[in-house]
C-alpha cells in the first residue's frame, strides 16, 4: 500500500466517511462505531477526526519517558512572581456588588505591581532587536 492510499484510508476511516454532497445535504451521518475509529491504537502520528466533528487533524506523540513527580509550592515568592495572571480579576468579579470595589481593585493592583517591580518595560523592539 502506498503512503497516499494509506493516508486516504486513515482520513476516511477506510472509506466510511463520505464527502459532503454538492446538493446541500451536508455531511452524511455515520454510526458511533465508525466515529470511534479515530481512537485507534496508540501511535505517534496524525489522528484524523471525523468530518462531522472538525475539519482539522490532531497530532499524537508517544514519549517513553517516566515523568518525575513534581510539586508546585504556591507560597514560594518566585512562583508567585512568575504567575502575574493570578492577580488579575476574573470576569465574574465585574458583576459582583461591592461597595469597597475601588479600594479592593487598588489594593490588588498594588500587591501585583510590587511583585513585578524588578521587570523592565518591554517594547516591540525587544522581540525583534536580536540579530542572528
Amino acid at each position: 500500500m502506498s503512503f497516499e492510499s494509506a493516508a486516504l484510508c486513515a482520513a476516511t476511516a477506510n472509506g466510511s466517511f463520505q464527502a459532503a454532497s454538492f446538493g446541500g445535504n451536508g455531511i452524511a451521518p455515520v454510526s458511533q462505531r465508525i466515529l470511534d475509529k479515530q481512537f485507534g491504537t496508540q501511535h505517534t502520528g496524525i489522528i484524523y477526526t471525523p468530518p462531522s466533528y472538525s475539519d482539522h487533524v490532531a497530532v499524537a506523540l508517544i514519549l517513553n519517558v517516566k515523568a518525575p513527580c513534581l510539586h508546585l509550592d504556591t507560597s514560594d515568592k518566585k512562583t508567585k512572581i512568575s504567575q502575574p495572571h493570578k492577580c488579575q480579576q476574573s470576569m465574574t468579579d465585574f458583576f459582583k456588588r461591592n461597595t469597597n470595589k475601588k479600594n479592593v481593585q487598588k489594593k490588588d493592583f498594588n500587591k501585583c505591581a510590587s511583585k513585578s517591580k524588578h521587570r523592565s518595560k518591554a517594547s516591540i523592539k525587544n522581540f525583534f532587536s536580536n540579530t542572528l
